[in-house]
């Protein structure tokens, strides 16, 4: 499949103001900015411009970032696009799509990773697993996002892979000065043209930020981005293979494809903020996304059988008595975010902070999939090569006369529309005393915390049978709109406007085992104490995450439905321990020991069970677990780091350990004559396996030898990651 998520170069960009700088800001430091003397409160993690040594010399774990001077200089529409830039990091395309929509860190996928922005939790989780869906948050929302391979006591537990932490602008970065930053882009993918294509690719974005009041005490960030793409993907593959005589033939189809998308994005955020010197700093924001995706997938195929086809050596045939297949399939997603969230951190004493957080994000995820009848044509012949990745297929000149929309019958089978609407409503608490566990302090540390997060999921899912009234006689003419010509065979399109207009419901499943009502409360509470003597730096600290959960599903029992509410809780204490050591002024290694959790995805635990007998009277009992816990996971990370002056070198090596990890068994019960009398299949906690790795990063900002050069500002940002893993 071709490639088409780059999206535009940018021929048009209008810069306007450029970001001012930003320093660095420790907890209760003073910083100069503007000819003012500026004293904030930053008590979480310091603010943007830093270059990427300088964020990940501040943490005592390992932590890979980029800020928005980084992001900036890329073409990149989407965090995931972003990511995909960080060592260890790798996105992973959506479902019916060639975009990234989530990412990967370490191997472990987004159901394994967990999110936050502005310091409270990302909830943007796709069908039904975990893994928050990043493309809804356009690049140039982000002021910053950093990557923790080894996440601290007060990150979400949910962080095998790792925790992934983004930031917004603030109003008091740089200083009290106003800022603004417009970008727009206008062009073209190379695959476009196709009938489905009406649209020109742009994209325009910008924020901004002022302050106000005594003092400049108030401040506001404003910022928008609409992004609006389309371009189609080539596709080509044969459905199955069998062996004929030593020699690989086709057994299904040689299908050749277009895949048309098309995707309308808009996004809002908007923050109020207010500061104290020396005392507070607090903010509202509230953000919304929303994503139009249609997707229009479009197929040719020859369907052979081995007794077709003749003349067969290695990726080559020819064959007699072909079917045509043309069919098409129309996807839909639309997802709407709406976030709103707070935050304050206040000054206790000299060396001592609060800081709390509140938010609430309501996500509508809503999908329809729908596929259309056949149209079909018979007894083609011609020749086909597959020794290339894609296939070709070549018709003698009566098939291709025959292969005509008008020569094209529509099938009596049937066609289908499955609709997938849920509903996330996720709200959460939490409050973190720190003393003396800021950047810049030495000596003895502590800090505490607890999290309150509630998440309320519906889930909704039905599959109709659809397609052409039995007895009709139409033909692909009466849908068609267009075709496209391919190496092989010809590409057609069907209007699925017109289709629908002809086409009849046939059965509806409402799907009463796969719908369900779940609601999951996590409780944390969290501790660890820091040293710092100079040259190392020693933190040790424990999580408690309590989870508990009511589901309302249904189970079918001999055909009949039955109501089904269930009920389990769990709970896990989780030891971290990460030390850092300063070998010299250019040179630090850190050691680390943590353990994290992966929740169980919700396909796993909350839809029904169907129970029936079999053909003995014996019972069957299918479906999922609702007594599943958290899979489990204990991590080693060792790394050493050189630092230059306008970059560092990194190496480093990780071990995980799992266990817990949930695998589908079947198990069957037998009597004292071996007859199996009970059989069920579900998923367990009944897996272990590991994961090793090794990662290298190279970061250098710029070189000072070329400074005063054509190339001055040039710098490199290289990463490699290695990885092994083991699933018993």
């Amino acid at each position: 499949m071709a490639n088409a998520s780059s999206f535009i170069h940018r021929v048009l960009k209008l810069a306007l103001v450029a970001a001012l700088p930003i320093p660095a800001i420790s907890a209760f430091a003073q910083t100069e900015s503007a000819g003012d003397i500026e004293e904030i409160i930053v008590t979480a993690r310091p603010q943007t411009d830093e270059s990427l040594a300088e964020i990940r010399l501040e943490n005592v774990g390992v932590v890979d970032s980029l800020t928005f001077d980084q992001i900036e200089l890329v073409p990149d529409t989407s965090l995931t696009e972003v990511l995909d830039r960080i060592v260890g990091v790798s996105s992973v395309i959506g479902f019916n799509s060639s975009q990234p929509r989530t990412v990967t860190v370490r191997g472990f996928d987004a159901r394994y990773n967990s999110v936050s922005i502005d310091g409270n939790p990302v909830w943007n989780s796709s069908r039904n697993n975990r893994g928050t869906q990043l493309d809804v948050f356009p690049a140039s929302v982000i002021n910053q996002v950093d990557v923790f391979k080894t996440i601290l006591p007060e990150m979400d537990a949910n962080s095998m892979g790792a925790h992934i932490e983004m930031r917004t602008l603030r109003a008091f970065d740089g200083g009290t000065d106003p800022l603004l930053r417009l970008n727009a882009a206008v062009g073209a993918f190379d695959q476009d043209g196709v009938p489905a294509d009406d649209s020109t690719p742009f994209r325009v974005d910008g924020a901004g930020k002022f302050t106000f009041g005594p003092d400049n005490r108030y401040g506001v960030v404003l910022g928008f981005d609409f992004q609006d793409q389309g371009f189609y993907d080539e596709h080509n593959e044969v459905t199955a293979y069998s062996q004929v005589d030593g020699v690989d033939v086709p057994n299904g189809l040689l299908n050749v494809g277009v895949y048309q998308t098309q995707i309308e994005r808009q996004s809002f955020y908007a923050k109020f903020e207010t500061r104290e010197r020396d005392q507070l700093y607090a903010f509202i924001s509230a953000s919304a996304f929303r994503e139009d995706r249609d997707e229009t997938f479009n197929n040719t195929g020859v369907f052979l059988t081995p007794g077709a086809i003749t003349n067969a050596a290695v990726g080559r045939g020819e064959f007699t008595g072909g079917v045509a297949v043309v069919e098409f399939e129309d996807y839909g997603m639309e997802r709407n975010t709406a976030m709103f969230s707070t935050g304050l951190d206040y000054r206790v004493g000299k060396v001592s902070s609060i800081i709390l957080r509140g938010g609430y994000t309501k996500y509508d995820h809503d999908e329809f999939l729908n596929r259309s009848t056949q149209w079909r044509a018979f007894d083609l012949a011609g020749s086909y090569n597959i020794t290339d990745d894609n296939p070709i297929v070549s018709l003698d000149a009566a098939s291709q006369a025959a292969l005509t929309p008008d020569q094209l019958v529509a099938r009596t089978g049937r066609g289908f529309d499955f609709l997938i609407p849920h509903e996330d409503e996720v709200s959460s608490l939490s409050a973190v005393f720190n003393h003396n566990n800021q950047l810049e302090s030495s000596g003895f540390g502590f800090s505490a915390g607890v999290l309150l997060r509630r998440m309320s999921r519906e889930f909704d899912q039905t599959f109709n049978t659809v397609g052409l009234p039995g007895g009709s006689s139409f033909t692909l003419a009466d849908h068609a709109n267009g075709s496209f010509n391919t190496a092989g065979i010809p590409v057609f399109f069907a209007d699925n406007a017109l289709y629908r207009q002809d086409a009849v419901l046939l059965a509806s499943d409402p799907s009463p085992t796969s719908d369900y009502d779940l609601t999951e409360d996590v409780y944390a509470a969290h501790a660890a104490v820091t040293y710092d003597w100079g040259k190392m730096r020693l933190m040790a600290g424990v999580r408690i995450e309590y989870t508990d959960f009511v589901n309302k599903t249904a189970d079918e029992v001999d055909s009949t439905v039955v109501v089904s509410t269930r009920r389990h809780s769990y709970s896990n204490i989780l030891p971290n321990m990460q030390l850092q050591y300063d070998a010299s002024e250019t040179v630090r290694l850190r050691v680390a020991y943590s353990e994290t959790i992966s929740r169980p995805d919700f396909q796993d635990f909350a839809f029904g069970q169907n129970k029936f007998f079999d053909g003995n009277g014996y019972p069957v009992i299918q479906g999922t677990n609702p007594y599943l816990d958290a899979r489990e996971s204990q991590n080693y990370d060792l790394s050493v780091e050189k630092y230059f002056d306008n970059g560092f070198l990194s190496a480093g090596v990780f071990y995980k350990d799992l266990s817990g990890e949930i695998f589908t068994q079947r198990i069957e019960t037998v009597n004292s004559d071996g007859t199996v009398i009970l059989t069920e299949t579900f998923p367990l906690n009944n897996s272990t396996g590991d994961v090793k790795g090794l990662e290298i990063n190279y970061i250098m900002d710029r070189f000072n030898s070329l400074e005063g050069t054509l190339l001055s500002g040039l710098g490199v940002n290289s990463n490699f990651t290695y990885l092994d893993g083991t699933w018993d």
